[in-house]
C-alpha cells in the first residue's frame, strides 16, 4: 500500500484529496486490478501491464479512480493486453522490449519523414498502416485499390496517392515510377523525382531532398488505371493534365545512382565503370561495358576507351560499332557498315582518332599527325618549308631538315607536331651538343 507521501510524490494529489475528504471505499479483489478497474492505490492495478491508479481525470473520467494507462501519450493495447506508446508518441518500454500498438514499430526515425531523427524512440505504423486518430493503425488501402480522404486513405509511405479520378490508390508521380509487390512501395526511375531516401530503384538514392508545400499529380491519358507494378518502363507524357494534390510537410528529391553505378535506358542504375560485377550484377550494357574477371570494362578493350565526360566506353576508327545498344564511335566518325569511319574532310590518326584534313576548314581540330596547323581557317603544315605529300597523307621534310615530333616554343603542355620526311629520305635521331634533335637523312 502506498503511503500518502509516496502518493503525492507520484503526483496524485486529486486522488489523495478524494479519498480524504470521502473515504471512497472499493470492493477488495485478491488479485490484481485490470484495466478500467476501480482503484485506490496503483499497488492494486496490474503494473506489469503498465496499469496505474489514475484519478478522475480527461485519461480516466468519470466519479473514482481506475487502472489506466498513465499519460496520454500511452493507451491500452487490447490485443497486446497492456499499455502501449501511442502512434507518434514515445515507445513504452518493459524489460528489454519496446512497445507499441499492433501493426506499429519503434523507432528514432520516421518511414514518412526519413530525414528526421528523433532522440527518443517513437512509435511508428508498419508499411501499409496508417495512424488513425484513436492512435493506433488501421490498414492502408493498397496499390489500385478503392480509396477516400477518410477511413480508405492511401499509404504515403510506399508513396501512394489517391486519384480523384479513378479513386484508386497510384503511385505519386506515375510513369515516373513503377510499384514493387515486393517491397510494396512506388519506386522512381533514375533523374525523376522520389519522396524519401529509399523510393528509388535499387543501387540508387534520393538525391537532394527539399521541402515540397504542393504536388502536381500529372495523368498522361484521359482514362485512368493503375500503371504496371511488374514491368517497368518510362514512357513521354502528351499534353499531361496537372491536378493538385496537397503534400505539405513532404520533402521531394531526384534519383541518382549511387557511386560506382550508372544510369541503364531503362530507367535503373547498373555496374559502372571498373566496378565490381557478377550475374546478379551486370555491367551497364548502355555504357558499352562487359563483366571481365568480376571487374567492368569496355566491350572491345583493343578497341575502346573510357571517356570520362561522357562516362562511357567510346569506340575508335576501325573499330567494331554494331550491336544493340550500338556502341559510340568517337567525335567525327559515323559507325558505317558495322565499323566505326572518319567523316569526310577527317582522317584517322595513329591513336585512332579523327582530325581534320589537308586544307580542310578550321578553328583548331587539324591533323598534328600529320604536321598540320590550323592558319587563316584552313588546315595547313605547321611550317612553310613543308611539302604536304598527298601519297603519305602528311607533311613532310626536305634532307638536312628537322622531322619528326616537334614541340611548339612557349606551348607548354600542348600536343607537338608530327613531321615526315619525302622519299626517300628517313628520319633519324642525331644528337647535337646537349640536345637530342631528329633530321631527314638518305
Amino acid at each position: 500500500m502506498m503511503t500518502k507521501s509516496l502518493l503525492w510524490a507520484l503526483g496524485f494529489p486529486a486522488l489523495f484529496t478524494l479519498i480524504a475528504a470521502q473515504r471512497l471505499t472499493l470492493p477488495f479483489n485478491a488479485s490484481v486490478g485490470q484495466y478500467n478497474a476501480p482503484c485506490l492505490t496503483s499497488s492494486q492495478c496490474d503494473q506489469q501491464k503498465g496499469l496505474y491508479c489514475v484519478p478522475a481525470t480527461s485519461i480516466a473520467p468519470g466519479n473514482q479512480p481506475r487502472c489506466r494507462c498513465p499519460t496520454n501519450g500511452t493507451l491500452y493495447d487490447e490485443v497486446r493486453n497492456r499499455c502501449v506508446g501511442r502512434i507518434q508518441e514515445n515507445c513504452v518500454y518493459y524489460g528489454n522490449s519496446s512497445l507499441c500498438p499492433m501493426n506499429a514499430h519503434c523507432s528514432h526515425q520516421d518511414p514518412r519523414n526519413p530525414s528526421l531523427y528523433f532522440y527518443e524512440s517513437k512509435c511508428f505504423c508498419d508499411p501499409n498502416f496508417i495512424p488513425n486518430e484513436r492512435g493506433t493503425c488501421t490498414p492502408a488501402a493498397r496499390f489500385g485499390e478503392f480509396c477516400n480522404h477518410s477511413d480508405k486513405r492511401c499509404d504515403i509511405a510506399s508513396g501512394l496517392l489517391c486519384d480523384p479520378e479513378s479513386k484508386t490508390c497510384v503511385c505519386e508521380f506515375d510513369t515516373s515510377q513503377y510499384y514493387d509487390k515486393d517491397q510494396e512501395k512506388c519506386l522512381s526511375f533514375i533523374n525523376q523525382k522520389c519522396t524519401t531516401y529509399f523510393g528509388c530503384v535499387e543501387n540508387a538514392r534520393c538525391d537532394g531532398l527539399a521541402p515540397a508545400r504542393s504536388r502536381t499529380f500529372v495523368s498522361a491519358t484521359n482514362s485512368r488505371k493503375p500503371a504496371n507494378s511488374d514491368t517497368p518502363t518510362i514512357s513521354v507524357q502528351q499534353e499531361p493534365k496537372p491536378r493538385k494534390v496537397s503534400q505539405d510537410g513532404r520533402l521531394i528529391g531526384t534519383c541518382k545512382c549511387e557511386y560506382g553505378f550508372s544510369p541503364a535506358n531503362n530507367g535503373r542504375c547498373m555496374a559502372g565503370y571498373r566496378y565490381t560485377c557478377s550475374a546478379e550484377s551486370p555491367c551497364n550494357p548502355f555504357d558499352s561495358l562487359d563483366c571481365y574477371d568480376g571487374i567492368c570494362n569496355c566491350l572491345h578493350p583493343l578497341h575502346q576507351f573510357y571517356d570520362f565526360n561522357r562516362k562511357k566506353c567510346i569506340t575508335n576508327s576501325g573499330g567494331k560499332c554494331s550491336g544493340k545498344p550500338a556502341q559510340e564511335c568517337v567525335d567525327n566518325a559515323d559507325c558505317i557498315n558495322g565499323l566505326c569511319t572518319c567523316k569526310k574532310g577527317f582522317r584517322q590518326t595513329p591513336h585512332r582518332k579523327c582530325l581534320l584534313d589537308y586544307l580542310e576548314k578550321c578553328d583548331n581540330n587539324c591533323n598534328i599527325y600529320a604536321g598540320l596547323v590550323c592558319k587563316a581557317g584552313q588546315c595547313v603544315c605547321m611550317d612553310d618549308s613543308l611539302v604536304y605529300n598527298t601519297k603519305l597523307s602528311k607533311c613532310v621534310s626536305k634532307v638536312g631538315q628537322p622531322c619528326g615530333k616537334i614541340g611548339q616554343a612557349g606551348e607548354y603542355g600542348k600536343e607537338p607536331y608530327y613531321v615526315g620526311c619525302e622519299t626517300p629520305a628517313v628520319c633519324k635521331q642525331e644528337v647535337v651538343g646537349d640536345l637530342s634533335t631528329s633530321f631527314c637523312r638518305v
